[in-house]
């Protein structure tokens, strides 16, 4: 003997709430980026998260351990080249 199941009204509405768009997107997650702040100790550098595709870059060279460090753990990349794109700039003078 081989037992059916009827969806319910419960199956049913899930389903449909599944299929249904979002009635508020996400904005935050599209306009803004997100920061975790770096809480590993400062002896420590973080392990390589995924690219976002995002770079970072320092003005003169200059080495500030907690932006590298903030920044490498959200997803930034330093960019290394002349000519390679960036999105932030860190400054410790006068540019």
């Amino acid at each position: 003997m081989e037992i059916k199941h009827e969806p319910g009204k419960l199956d049913l509405a899930w389903e449909q709430a599944l299929e249904a768009h979002q009635a508020v997107d996400n904005i935050m997650q599209k306009k803004y980026l997100i920061f975790r702040p770096y809480i590993d100790p400062m002896n420590i550098r973080p392990h390589k998260r995924p690219d976002k595709g995002y770079f970072f870059k320092f003005y003169k060279g200059v080495n500030v351990p907690l932006m590298r460090y903030t920044l490498e753990d959200n997803g930034f990349r330093e960019a290394t080249e002349r000519d390679h794109e960036w999105s932030i700039m860190w400054a410790c003078s006068n540019i």
